[in-house]
């Protein structure tokens, strides 16, 4: 099966290779790409703060490019499993993973959580959902956000629609921005009209609400926001009634 990856290319090498490794061809086309700041991650870690957050592994990877050798053994808060492993590849020590989402983070650091004089400091991209700093803020815990970077959108053209030329049987949307970006690609508005048995594969149903209404039938939701319970939509045994 022809499967449209959509991630940033710093993600969606590892999605090919997965899909790959299941027998299906990926196709990759970003929707955004990432601009690091390193000038404001080094700002933010010079004030104090008695811990990191991140909720995304390009956060991680932003952090990675500046000096943070001495930071190692600072508690960080990853979002879930994969950006914990993130996390700990460029060398943090001290790392404990959410379930997978920005407000079960928050959660997981309350239950952790004493008083502290310096607050959180959240290493944060651009858009993002509220929902992690929404629910520090339920929970009393003090937070200091850094934007670390911005996803720039990118705009589809003749390259890309050739990749097109042969509609893809399926597509993954990992975020509510991805899903309005992509249907607004203008190069799509034909295209999409010819392959109305596209699968389109959203990571959570916040991404699925964005979809536009009359390809809503063609909407499969992953059971946990993870790239591994989005891929196992994709397997033989989870039954999904492929074009």
């Amino acid at each position: 099966m022809r499967v449209l990856v959509t991630r940033p290319s710093t993600s969606a090498e590892r999605t090919a290779a997965r899909l790959s490794a299941m027998g299906h061809e990926p196709i990759l086309l970003p929707l955004f790409e990432p601009r690091h700041d390193a000038a404001a991650i080094e700002e933010a870690l010079a004030s104090p703060f008695c811990a990191l957050a991140v909720t995304s592994a390009e956060a991680v990877r932003a952090l990675s490019e500046v000096n943070i050798s001495a930071l190692f053994d600072v508690p960080l808060y990853a979002v879930g499993a994969v950006t914990a492993e993130s996390a700990r590849s460029v060398g943090f020590r001290n790392v404990t993973a959410g379930p997978g989402t920005g407000d079960e983070l928050a959660d997981v650091i309350a239950k952790h959580w004493t008083q502290q004089e310096a607050p959180l400091l959240y290493i944060a991209g651009n858009p993002r959902s509220p929902d992690f700093e929404v629910g520090l803020a339920a929970q009393g815990i003090p937070c200091r956000t850094v934007e670390a970077y911005r996803m720039l959108p990118q705009t589809w053209g003749k390259a890309e629609a050739g990749l097109l030329s042969t509609p893809p049987e399926a597509v993954l949307l990992y975020s509510r921005e991805a899903a309005k970006s992509f249907f607004a690609q203008e190069i799509l508005q034909d295209w999409l009209a010819r392959v109305a048995a596209m699968k389109i594969f959203c990571m959570s149903p916040k991404t699925a609400a964005a979809v536009p209404a009359q390809f809503q039938g063609n909407v499969v939701v992953a059971a946990r926001p993870s790239e591994d319970a989005l891929m196992s939509l994709l397997s033989p045994e989870a039954g999904t009634n492929f074009p």
